[in-house]
């Protein structure tokens, strides 16, 4: 990959960090407005109790937790076939005094594809987040908001925007390319 391309690949990855960090900051507004609503008085009602419901309203958030990280690596490998994740295809770019190659500028019209993958993917995983509030307020505990939380943030924290990731993706995208490969 040509040093313009990186270029071009750094400079989406910067952006794409803002919008990670604010998933992160969410994520930890959630786990403080959790412990500030836990410890509120609501009056003589007491909370949820019902272990099924909770378990249920638990499985949930774990579960579109878990099928956002089984389908960022899918969407994305969708994405760099060339396959249209709506409203995401952008044209191929034409940088004022960069030559990219054909390839680099297919990926480069990629960017757009890559940057809903993740944001996607990241909000699945800020669902864990979102219901740790919701099992708090309604349990009038702290415990899950501070749980579904740390779920949140390892997940984040693990899928961070990073360039050479999706380098390596470019990568693999393009000598499967150039062998004609199944780009699976």
């Amino acid at each position: 990959m040509s040093p313009d391309f990186r270029d071009l690949v750094a400079s989406q990855q910067r952006r794409l960090t803002i919008v990670w960090g604010a998933f992160v900051a969410a994520t930890i507004l959630y786990t403080a407005l959790g412990v500030v609503l836990s410890r509120q008085e609501m009056g003589t009602t007491a909370g949820l109790s019902s272990l099924p419901i909770v378990v249920g309203i638990a499985t949930c958030g774990l579960a579109v937790a878990g099928a956002g990280a089984a389908a960022g690596r899918r969407l994305l490998t969708h994405a760099l076939q060339g396959g249209n994740i709506r409203g995401t295809t952008l044209p191929p770019p034409r940088p004022l005094g960069r030559e990219l190659t054909d390839d680099e500028r297919f990926l480069v019209s990629r960017l757009p594809a890559y940057q809903s993958v993740m944001i996607i993917t990241w909000a699945s995983y800020e669902a864990a987040a979102v219901v740790g509030l919701v099992l708090t307020i309604l349990m009038r505990d702290f415990v899950p908001a501070v749980l579904g939380s740390a779920v949140a943030l390892v997940l984040l924290a693990s899928n961070r925007p990073q360039v050479e990731p999706f380098l390596e993706e470019c990568e693999r995208w393009r000598r499967l390319h150039r062998r004609g490969g199944d780009h699976q």
